[in-house]
C-alpha cells in the first residue's frame, strides 16, 4: 500500500498486463504507470482500470493512473520513458518487465543491429 507501480507492458490494455495492472489496484496501489506502446489504447485501457477500481482492499487510498508511451523495439523510447519519469521525480516501487512479441519472420532493429524478438523479449 502506498507504493508505484511501472507496468512496462508493450500493451498493458490487454492480457496478463492488464490483469496485473487489475491485482495491483485491488491491492491497493496508489500509483500506476501504464508503459504502453500505442497511448491511445493505453488511455482505454485506463478508463477500463478506474472503473474496476471498486474492487480496492483500501478504498480509502487514492488511485492515480498515468499512462506513458515505451516501445520496447528503440531504446530511444526506452531512455525517453527514464528520462521523463526521472525529470518528473516518479519513485518506482515495482516494475514489472512484461513486454513480449512473436514474430515468425527474423528482423532485425536498425537502430541497435538486435533480432527484434530477442530485444523486446
Amino acid at each position: 500500500m502506498g507504493k508505484t507501480a511501472l507496468d512496462l507492458v508493450t500493451g498493458a490494455n490487454r492480457g496478463l498486463g492488464f490483469a496485473t495492472c487489475q491485482l495491483y489496484i485491488e491491492h491497493g496501489i496508489s500509483k500506476l504507470i501504464l508503459a504502453v506502446r500505442n497511448v491511445e489504447t493505453g488511455e482505454a485501457a485506463k478508463v477500463m482500470l478506474l472503473q474496476g477500481a471498486s474492487l480496492r482492499q483500501h478504498p480509502s487510498q487514492p488511485l492515480e493512473i498515468v499512462v506513458r508511451k515505451l516501445d520496447m523495439e528503440s531504446l530511444a523510447s526506452v531512455a525517453a520513458l527514464v528520462d521523463g519519469l526521472v525529470a518528473e521525480h516518479i519513485p518506482i516501487h515495482i516494475a514489472l518487465l512484461n513486454a513480449g512479441i512473436w514474430k515468425m519472420k527474423w528482423a532485425i532493429i536498425p537502430e541497435t543491429g538486435y533480432e527484434s524478438v530477442f530485444q523486446v523479449n
